[in-house]
């Protein structure tokens, strides 16, 4: 699970944020069907690399600053890695990553970076080699933002080399082994602050996904959205917005998608360190009315327990040519037992069908994951984590896979 970047609506403007990269995010495999093209993408990650890097230089900036640079060296076992229904073959995987993060922020503006190099190799692989090209996966991702008196402009960019079974679990459902994923996205937000109590909310996100084969079909989506924020209190905010997407597939065969949504979203400040947002609205896309939904809720119920759960429904572009209705449930708690030792678990299940889609077309996941970390010293973590995996997708049988991970983690920061 390699960070990523999004925009969110939150506290009355659009803004851009960092995914934190959790300590069990371990990459699977990659294959090595983009290595001539992706010299490019890992130049621009060795560029940023050195800018993040060159912040823990206490004279090459005049703001404030923080950096941090980590290593995580893992061992996963899977017994059926493509979720197949029949003849499932088992993998062990060892992964070293490396990544550093930094932020520099000065007077009005922010920048922020986070680059990450993967090295995978599977158990018959490393007597071989494990710095091939076929068993690295990078990500990098930078944002910042400037404030003017009234008003905040910010703008992300992302771009990450993955394979499929770490990316279409979310998407198909289709975890084909020797196949690989490029995303590229950009983003930008605009919040103004109209009085003390409206607001004017702008974001528009780019993607852009190709594949190296296997069936899929890449494509680029563009979704604008325009919202009015009202403050109704300190603890409440209320933003209706307008929006529309348009989804583009890389085929001459396959027609373009646009969807028009109409929203209704919020946040509400249950304490000083817990809140509830969500949205709700209508959409259609290409004359199919549907509804979305969101909601995320996190609280700290009692002391060291802490409770989360969302619902997400919601038109997502798929890498099967076309637009797909997604409904999840998430939800986990987590414990701190010991003074070093955290343990939870969390509960996830999907269903999601091509938009438009009529009879058994549906394809349904379920997913379970129990772990546990130690916090062993200022610099050193360790983790442990399960996963079970079941999914059933339409004319086939149901298919189910289990994994096993361990993880040492290094963090340095640079100070």
């Amino acid at each position: 699970m390699a960070s990523g970047r999004h925009f969110c609506y939150k506290q009355g403007m659009w803004s851009s944020y960092l995914k934190d990269v959790p300590l069990m995010g371990v990459s699977k495999r990659v294959y090595p069907d983009h290595a001539s093209g992706s010299l490019l993408e890992l130049r621009v990650l060795f560029v940023g690399l050195l800018l993040a890097s060159g912040l823990s230089s206490p004279s090459a900036v005049a703001g404030q600053w923080t950096a941090n640079f980590s290593t995580l060296t893992s061992a996963t076992y899977n017994d059926n890695p493509t979720l197949a229904t029949d003849n499932q073959k088992g993998r062990m995987d060892f992964t070293v990553n490396r990544a550093i993060d930094g932020e520099y922020a000065k007077d009005r503006y922010r920048i922020a970076i986070v680059g990450q190099a993967n090295v995978v190799a599977s158990k018959d692989e490393i007597v071989n080699s494990i710095f091939a090209a076929d068993q690295v996966r990078y990500d990098l991702n930078m944002d910042g933002e400037y404030d003017f008196d009234t008003s905040v402009i910010a703008a992300a960019f992302g771009i990450g080399f993955d394979t499929v079974q770490n990316t279409e679990f979310d998407d198909t459902g289709t975890l084909t082994s020797d196949v690989t994923k490029t995303n590229t996205s950009f983003g930008l937000s605009y919040n103004r602050e109209l009085n003390e109590q409206w607001s004017l909310n702008f974001s528009d996100n780019v993607a852009v996904v190709s594949y190296s084969g296997g069936g899929f079909t890449g494509y680029s989506n563009n979704s604008a959205l325009v919202g009015l924020s009202h403050a109704y209190s300190e603890r409440l905010t209320i933003t209706p917005s307008i929006g529309f997407s348009r989804y583009q597939p890389d085929s001459n065969l396959l027609k373009a998608s646009n969807t028009l949504r109409l929203q209704v979203g919020g946040d509400y400040q249950l304490s000083e360190n817990d809140s509830l947002g969500g949205a709700i609205g209508v959409l259609q896309t290409d004359g199919n009315l549907g509804w979305s939904a969101l909601l995320n809720y996190e609280q700290e119920v009692l002391e060291g327990l802490t409770a989360s759960a969302s619902v997400n429904r919601d038109n997502i572009p798929s890498s099967n040519g076309n637009i797909r209705q997604s409904t999840g449930l998430d939800g986990g708690v987590t414990y701190q037992l010991t003074e070093i030792m955290r343990v939870g678990i969390n509960a996830a299940w999907r269903i999601s069908s091509q938009v438009g889609a009529t009879g058994s077309a549906d394809t349904t996941q379920l997913t379970l994951s129990p772990s546990a970390n130690w916090t062993l010293s200022e610099k050193w973590r360790a983790s442990f984590s399960a996963q079970n995996r079941s999914q059933k997708k339409p004319n086939s049988g149901t298919a189910t896979s289990r994994s096993v991970t361990f993880a040492l983690d290094y963090n340095l920061p640079l100070e």
